[in-house]
């Protein structure tokens, strides 16, 4: 949307800045002229004088008076205006042969496999990780995903190669839901990658979304942390999803930067050092830098 006709009609004066990044505007609070400047790309505006400010397009949009704004928006926007994303009604439970004793004689095995995986026994803990030996989940780990305080989903992960490696907990999608998403909002960003274990290698920031694709409910789960920054970080194989999937979230969450990492083929986040997690961080791209990279990639 070209915002210059609708500023140019809600302000009398306006100027631009030398480089033509921002309007130079009457503030619409204190109403000092000439003290209010708004970048429209971004959406943000600030006051000089008495510090008010536009924080995203949403904000810009009611600003301006603009009321068809809601088709620039996703169905997550316009949940989050009714109120939040709704929680799943149905309670879930850990399994009821889980055990929580990694030290004990039979949890051995379960940590050897973890700690092989470069899960601190920290993390297990942090995450409220468990195990059982017995019942239909036997000898699997048990990957706990939290909304708040609530126990919102899990998964069960085999830890002696049987197949399926993962088991999902009964009457859930794991499509609805987001691992370590409370725990990364804590420090405003967050690194998205496909499976628990790349989140976790990853390390605090890491969320996992289960796959390659967002539901709305995760977008809309994302959308309602409010985080300052995401990078998507899939796995080697999918670079072609990965720019989709950040241009995504980038429509969706305009107060948001986005940033996309494309890792090397037949590697994912899981089997890379936090190391060489932060090397390929140090080259991450924006989106809209993006698409003469990814078409030499494809060409290569």
């Amino acid at each position: 949307m070209n915002l210059d006709q609708p500023i140019r009609r809600r302000f009398s004066q306006v100027a631009m800045t030398r480089d033509r990044d921002e309007y130079i505007l009457t503030c619409p609070s204190c109403h000092k002229a000439k003290h209010f400047y708004l970048n429209a790309v971004s959406g943000r505006g600030y006051c000089q004088r008495c510090g008010f400010k536009i924080r995203n397009k949403y904000e810009l949009f009611k600003l301006l008076g603009i009321k068809n704004f809601r088709n620039k928006h996703t169905i997550i926007s316009r949940l989050r205006e009714l109120g939040g994303v709704k929680k799943k009604e149905k309670k879930i439970e850990y399994p009821p042969d889980i055990s929580f004793d990694f030290h004990s004689k039979s949890g051995a095995r379960a940590l050897k496999y973890l700690n092989g995986r470069g899960i601190t026994e920290k993390e297990i803990k942090e995450h409220k990780m468990g195990f059982c030996t017995s019942g239909f989940y036997r000898r699997r780990i048990i990957l706990p995903v939290f909304e708040g305080k609530e126990l919102a989903f899990w998964q069960a992960r085999s830890y002696i190669g049987k197949e399926p490696s993962y088991l999902n907990a009964p009457g859930s999608s794991k499509s609805e839901f987001v691992f370590n998403l409370d725990g990364a909002s804590e420090l405003g960003e967050a690194i998205i990658t496909e499976g628990i274990f790349d989140a976790l290698r990853v390390g605090r920031r890491g969320v996992a979304i289960f796959g390659k694709f967002l539901s709305e409910r995760q977008l809309a789960l994302i959308d309602g942390k409010g985080l300052i920054e995401l990078t998507v970080m899939l796995d080697g194989d999918a670079i072609s999803g990965g720019v989709r999937l950040a241009q995504r979230l980038e429509s969706a969450l305009f107060d948001t930067d986005v940033y996309v990492c494309f890792l090397p083929p037949a590697k994912d986040p899981g089997n890379l050092s936090r190391e060489e997690i932060e090397g390929w961080l140090d080259v991450r791209m924006r989106v809209a830098e993006v698409a003469g990279y990814v078409m030499k990639l494809l060409e290569a």
